[in-house]
């Protein structure tokens, strides 16, 4: 279970556990003391795995934090009114934002209804009252940084099967992979200044520029959530540090070897 700071696009910290327990529980009762979970005003994007109107009511109470999620079809909820949708640029693709009681919970949420720019629907449940709906249909689509994220710690990294089986085996595992991960980020960050990278004039760069001329409109923010630098480091980046320990490391082997990879992929 991985804490992700979505405006730095990074990994923070790490909690694992190795037996089959629910992963609400593993909230409840490893981290409702961590100083993740304890943030004033702190707004979490949470998977559906992590739904639990009771739990999220008492996190609202007392830290004045919410959280924003895809919602399920199963939920059982009343609709209690509908909500006006401001004609803002966020707002674009909302079509319904509704205020509704769930079966299980004594506050209010909100059920936010979105249609993506080729027709695709998608409905988020909040907690959340302050912001606009298209603002936290926003947020909710920066976990897919998240996501390349775990998909270079299960794949690149070689992190898809644990090295031992008891739990401090595992978050030792995890945590070196958070490391490793973070490590990396920055040599990267020095290495385009010192390759004379920093402008992004890249392959990547290029393609984001194109959505975001696609996606953006003036005073507004994008619709869909494209980093310049995606948090997914190429598979070719990690290969290359693994071969080049058996060299001495030099500005010329970067110059040759790494400065391609990186305008090809990054």
């Amino acid at each position: 279970m991985m804490f992700y700071d979505l405006r730095k696009g990074i990994p923070l910290d790490v909690k694992t556990e190795t037996t089959s327990i629910g992963e609400m529980r593993v909230i409840k009762e490893a981290l409702d003391d961590s100083r993740w979970m304890t943030l004033k005003n702190a707004l979490y994007s949470v998977d559906r795995a992590f739904i639990d109107a009771r739990y999220w009511d008492t996190r609202k109470l007392k830290y004045q934090a919410t959280m924003v999620t895809r919602f399920k079809n199963i939920f059982v909820y009343t609709p209690v009114a509908s909500r006006p949708i401001a004609n803002l640029t966020c707002n674009e693709g909302v079509t319904a934002d509704t205020e509704i009681t769930l079966k299980l919970s004594k506050q209010r949420w909100r059920r936010i209804e979105f249609t993506g720019p080729k027709g695709e629907e998608y409905t988020y449940l909040t907690n959340d009252f302050s912001l606009e709906p298209g603002e936290l249909a926003f947020i909710y689509h920066r976990r897919w940084d998240q996501e390349k994220f775990f998909d270079n710690f299960k794949n690149d990294l070689a992190s898809a099967k644990a090295w031992g089986k008891s739990p401090i085996a595992i978050e030792q595992q995890a945590i070196i992979g958070l490391s490793t991960y973070l490590l990396t980020r920055l040599f990267l960050v020095q290495q385009f200044e010192d390759l004379a990278l920093k402008n992004g004039n890249t392959t990547q760069f290029n393609k984001h520029q194109k959505k975001i001329k696609t996606y953006k409109k003036d005073g507004g923010i994008h619709l869909r959530a494209y980093w310049l630098q995606l948090s997914k480091i190429p598979v070719q980046v990690w290969r290359f540090f693994k071969y080049c320990f058996m060299k001495k490391s030099s500005p010329r082997l970067y110059e040759q070897q790494l400065k391609p990879i990186l305008e090809r992929y990054l």
